[in-house]
Parts: structure tokens; C-alpha cells; sequence
């Protein structure tokens, strides 16, 4: 869009190795959030290597297993004792729960979860996951089982795989895992409470800047209007989340505090892990909390000789020099952004009479100075370009002088993305000022130009009989 300014005008069970059978009926999906967990020996597998190519696994017996989450398999395990002594697993999760789910469903195992069955008195260390999605603080190992959407009861996940490495001497071990998913429902309320700013902080600065400190072990969590539970509870499961405390609750956009185990002391640290989050699915934006660190208003005053010979110039109601820049908090604008910090700036164009003589303080590129073309020009020696008439250099210079250079003025923006179009040239100007004024919008809309200040006036604007049709 392009904005246009007129200025003139503005369990003890029996196992089996089964094959997944097909799903069931789906039921209705319960609106409530529940915590979903699988029985304690429904969700394991034991596995024998009984060749150098061949092993044979033990899954829990779904007929058996009567309640919420059950590990099945899905394919036949694979076996590869040369060159790596590779176990692939091929597992799924059957929802026996009754009620809809929200996926993935959590597969947990922790560091406990590991027994050598054979040898006898081997360590559990021979056995190694390679494959996990997520890693936990005290060393268990995470798998998210079954993407985004719903599981419907009676219905399972798609396949997933777990590698494992088995070390030379284990022939036989069992794998226990715990299975969790989130009944389907929206997503809980923010906490009102906002208890977690007493909690003792760890804390973390930006570099370059320890005035401001920051909770390295918390972060404020928004949301997606439309996420679910499963948005939710991914972010605490994957990170080891704890909910403590919320902000802007009942507003549109609130944010949950979480805190998280301490990611480090570094700002790359904390940082990394606000990405991380931030990419989760149904997150919207994460909020660095900081503390006791007060507020401060940051300003910039440039020392262009046209406008200031020193910081004195600036205090109070400033000088002749200096009072309009300060009338408009331009100091705090500059403070934010001068078109120097580099950000990308959007494009801004001036539409005026001449841009003849630009001074050397406003530096534009030829390539963004357009004038009109040689045929479309009339004499009018009575219009004629000077300093006196170069409003249009002044209201540039205004907005883009280069600032801070100890030369000339300082712009609105000092390094602005700046096309100036001129009516006008020398004694010339075009012979058809809403011709040119087409010219100019349209060649702005090309340019992806976001504002046009236009400060020249065309055609009869106060006749509305013949006020030209742009």
C-alpha cells in the first residue's frame, strides 16, 4: 500500500511382537485439558540379538493393556552388528484412552530406563539412543511421536523410528518408557498472579549494554489465537517448562511465564533457547523479562554545524537551532532508529517542484532523482529553479540529511531509502503537471515506495468542476 501525504492540504502382562491392526471408530473429542499417561509396562520394549543380522523384540499386548497409551510396533526391528552395531526400532502409539488427543504424543526415556538383561551385570551405558528429538536436564532422552493434530481414540501414530547403539557384549536388554499426551481442548488460562517476580532470578545482560538485566531461566510464552493444548504442553515437556505466573491475562495477547532450567550464563545462551521456542509450532512471540533494570529514555543528539555547536544546544527548550528538532522529540526518534543501525528502511519518496541544487549534506544517488524527460518540457522563464524556490530540497533535507557528520543539518533519518521526483528543471517544467503527477504514483507503486510526501499543487484542486481525475 502507499500512503500519499498532500501537505498542501492533510503392569505383570504378557508381551507379543504384533503388527498394528486397523483403527477403530473415532469418539468425540472432550474439550477439557487432561494429562494422558500410559500404564508402567505399556510402553516398553525388550529386544534379543540373535545373529550378527537378526534380532527379535517384545512389545506390550494391546488386548491387555486396557488403559490410555500403549507402545506398539510398527515394522520389524532391524539388526545391523557390522560396521556400527545398529538397533532400529519402528514404534507407534495406540490411544486406548477413550478420548481424542492432541499430538505428538511424548515418549519419555529416562536414564533409569535402560536394563542389560544379557549379559547379566552389564552396564545399562552399552546401550545408547541416538535418536532423540529432545534430551532432558538429568539426561533422559525425549521422542515426539506423531506430528500436529488430533488422535482419535483407538486410533495410533504414524511410525516413528528410535536408533539405538548395543555395545559389544549385550546380546538382550529392555527399554522403559513413559508415554504422555494432552486430552484435545484449548489452550489453558494465563495465570493472573504475578508471583514469579519475587522467585530468586538468574540473571544475564546483553553485550555492550549491562544496564539492562535479564531473567535468563524464564521467558514470557505468547501463543497463536489459534493454537491448542498440544502448543502448550510441547513447549514444557520439550524444555522441562514449568508454568509460574502469567502476564496480560484477559488481554488479547498475554503471555505465559515458564521457567526453564538455567540454559547458561551467557546472553547466547539465554538467546538460543528464546529461538528455539520461538520456532515451536503455535508459538506466536516470546518476551525477554527483565529485572529491576528501570526505564530509560534513550536519545541521540547529532552535532551537525547547521544544527548545534555543542550538547548544551540541547538542554531546556535548546536554541534557535535546535528547539524545532526538540518540539518533535526528534532526539528520542534518533535514540531509536537513525536508518544507521541497520535495519532494513523503507522506501520514501518527496514529489516537489525542483531538486535542482542539492546540497552536499543530502546525499541522494542520481539513479533516485527524477526529473521530467526532455520532450515533455516547456520554457517558463518566470519558474525558474534557485534558492529561493527549492522548497523541495528543503523539506528533503529535512527529512534525510545525512546527521551526526559535523556538516549541514541532521535529517528525520540520516541514511534514508530516498527518491525525489521533480515537476520541474532548470527554467522548464513538465507541460502537463497531472501527467506528471501519474508518472509519479506510478513509477512510486514500482518502486514499492510506503510513503509519498507530495508538497505541489495540480490542476484546479479548488474547482470541483474541473479537479483532475487522477
Amino acid at each position: 500500500m502507499l500512503t500519499v501525504l498532500a501537505v498542501c492540504a492533510l503392569s505383570a502382562l504378557s508381551c507379543t511382537d504384533e503388527e498394528l491392526t486397523a483403527p477403530h471408530a473415532a469418539q468425540p473429542a472432550v474439550s477439557v485439558n487432561t494429562l494422558i499417561t500410559s500404564d508402567t509396562l505399556c510402553a516398553r520394549t525388550q529386544f534379543t540379538i540373535t545373529s550378527a543380522t537378526a534380532v527379535t523384540t517384545l512389545f506390550p499386548n494391546r488386548t491387555t493393556c486396557t488403559t490410555k497409551l500403549v507402545l506398539i510396533r510398527g515394522q520389524a526391528a532391524t539388526w545391523a552388528q557390522s560396521p556400527n552395531r545398529r538397533l532400529t526400532l519402528f514404534v507407534r502409539l495406540l490411544n486406548k484412552s477413550g478420548q481424542t488427543l492432541q499430538m505428538p504424543v511424548r515418549l519419555y526415556l529416562p536414564s533409569t530406563g535402560i536394563t542389560v538383561l544379557a549379559p547379566s551385570g552389564t552396564p545399562a551405558s552399552k546401550v545408547v539412543p541416538l535418536t532423540p528429538d529432545s534430551t532432558d536436564a538429568g539426561g533422559g532422552k525425549i521422542w515426539f511421536i506423531g506430528g500436529t493434530g488430533t488422535l482419535a481414540a483407538y486410533d495410533s501414530t504414524v511410525q516413528d523410528t528410535i536408533k539405538v547403539n548395543v555395545m559389544s557384549p549385550v546380546t538382550q536388554a529392555r527399554l522403559q518408557f513413559t508415554a504422555t499426551a494432552q486430552t484435545s481442548g484449548g489452550l489453558p488460562p494465563v495465570p493472573a498472579a504475578t508471583n514469579w517476580a519475587s522467585l530468586t532470578p538468574l540473571l544475564t545482560t546483553f553485550p555492550g549494554d549491562t544496564t539492562y538485566k535479564y531473567r535468563r531461566n524464564m521467558l514470557g510464552v505468547e501463543f497463536d489465537s489459534a493454537a491448542v493444548a498440544s502448543s502448550y504442553n510441547n513447549v514444557l515437556s520439550k524444555y522441562s517448562g514449568t508454568l509460574v505466573g502469567g502476564i496480560g491475562g484477559g488481554y488479547s495477547h498475554p503471555y505465559y511465564v515458564i521457567q526453564f532450567p538455567d540454559p547458561g550464563a551467557t546472553w547466547a545462551a539465554f538467546d538460543s533457547l528464546g529461538v528455539l521456542i520461538q520456532a515451536e509450532p503455535g508459538v506466536r512471540s516470546i518476551l525477554h523479562l527483565s529485572h529491576l533494570s528501570g526505564f530509560r529514555l534513550k536519545g541521540r543528539f547529532p552535532n551537525d554545524n547547521g544544527i548545534s555547536s555543542g550538547r548544551a544546544d540541547w538542554s531546556g527548550t535548546g536554541t534557535l537551532r535546535t528547539w524545532p528538532w526538540l518540539a518533535v522529540r526528534a532526539p528520542l526518534a534518533w535514540g531509536c532508529e537513525t536508518g544507521l543501525y541497520g535495519s532494513a528502511v523503507p522506501k520514501v519518496a518527496i514529489a516537489d517542484a525542483f531538486f535542482d541544487l542539492l546540497p552536499g549534506d543530502l546525499a541522494v544517488p542520481s539513479s533516485q532523482i527524477f526529473k521530467p524527460t526532455a520532450g515533455s518540457l516547456i520554457n517558463d522563464p518566470a519558474f525558474a529553479s534557485g534558492v529561493t524556490l527549492e522548497h523541495g530540497v528543503a523539506v528533503a533535507s529535512i527529512f534525510g540529511s545525512t546527521g551526526d557528520n559535523a556538516t549541514g543539518m541532521a535529517g528525520m533519518i540520516w541514511a534514508p531509502n530516498l527518491d525525489l521526483y521533480a515537476f520541474a528543471t532548470g527554467q522548464q517544467q513538465a507541460a502537463s503537471s497531472v501527467d506528471r503527477f501519474k508518472q509519479i504514483i506510478n513509477s512510486a507503486i514500482t518502486r514499492n515506495t510506503r510513503i509519498l510526501s507530495f508538497s505541489f499543487g495540480v490542476g484546479g484542486v479548488q474547482d470541483t468542476e474541473v479537479a483532475p481525475v487522477i
